[in-house]
């Protein structure tokens, strides 16, 4: 069974559920997971937080650098085959990781791209641009 590496990156997350958000991760079906919160320099006490769950991991940056660096430094600490993102104030339902690595078992899949909520998608090639986005990278 693969082990997946649950993300989330926090800053200022006493006001902002991110107890709730990592008592989702907690409360999967699918256990063989790692839970890791990278504090984004918060001003809070988000550490003491997420201390409370002898289960996370929690490390600190020392400067505030945004969720795309606190997600990189964090992906960077990851043990897991696969590794999934969670903003603080977002809530996996309980089957999320079991049903995203069964989906990723049938089709023999080392990665899924992208999940939006809809059926799941998988590119080969890169997705197609959203009208709102202007530029590509």
């Amino acid at each position: 069974m693969a082990t997946v590496s649950a993300i989330i990156p926090a800053y200022d997350g006493v006001s902002r559920y991110l107890e709730q958000a990592v008592r989702s991760v907690l409360a999967q079906s699918y256990r063989n997971f790692e839970l890791i919160v990278v504090d984004d320099a918060s001003t809070d006490d988000t550490a003491r937080v997420v201390l409370k769950f002898p289960q996370a991991r929690c490390t600190q940056r020392p400067e505030n650098g945004g969720q795309a660096v606190a997600r990189n430094d964090s992906a960077q600490l990851a043990r897991g085959e696969f590794v999934a993102f969670l903003d603080q104030d977002d809530l996996l339902e309980p089957t999320f990781l079991q049903e995203t690595m069964a989906v990723a078992a049938a089709r023999r899949r080392r990665s899924i791209d992208e999940c939006t909520g809809s059926p799941l998608q998988t590119f080969s090639q890169p997705p197609p641009t959203h009208p709102a986005i202007r530029h590509r990278l």
